[in-house]
């Protein structure tokens, strides 16, 4: 029985360690605003077709990845290059910003509250 609850704990620590590793490589949108925002990846080093790259919508608090080695994301093979996104919300359309760049193994974050708000690294 000891033996079953300690193969359990080591391979409940790998499938965790794999799943932190995946994300250390990959560029990540949080929205810390408090309106429901959308991201959609911008042509800049991204998937020729539209529907490949990355997009999300992102409910105050939530965050999305992709991996920079993923060539929908990240056309090239270097986790310094640029990739370009679109943030906006509501009905209308309203854009937070239209070509906010980051590293394709960076960090956006799109903050703010009462229709004031800002895309950041």
């Amino acid at each position: 029985m000891k033996k079953i609850k300690k193969g359990l704990s080591v391979l409940t620590v790998i499938v965790l360690m794999l799943a932190f590793a995946g994300q250390a490589s990959a560029f990540c949108v949080t929205n810390k605003s408090d309106v429901k925002m959308y991201v959609q990846q911008n042509s800049l080093n991204a998937s020729f077709w539209v529907y490949k790259r990355f997009s999300a919508r992102l409910a105050p608090g939530e965050r999305a990845c992709c991996n920079w080695q993923n060539t929908d994301c990240n056309k090239t093979d270097n986790p310094a290059a640029e990739v370009s996104f679109k943030v906006y919300y509501g009905y209308f359309v309203v854009y937070v910003c239209k070509d906010f760049r980051i590293r394709a193994d960076g960090d956006l974050y799109i903050t703010g509250t009462n229709y004031s708000y800002s895309c950041s690294r």
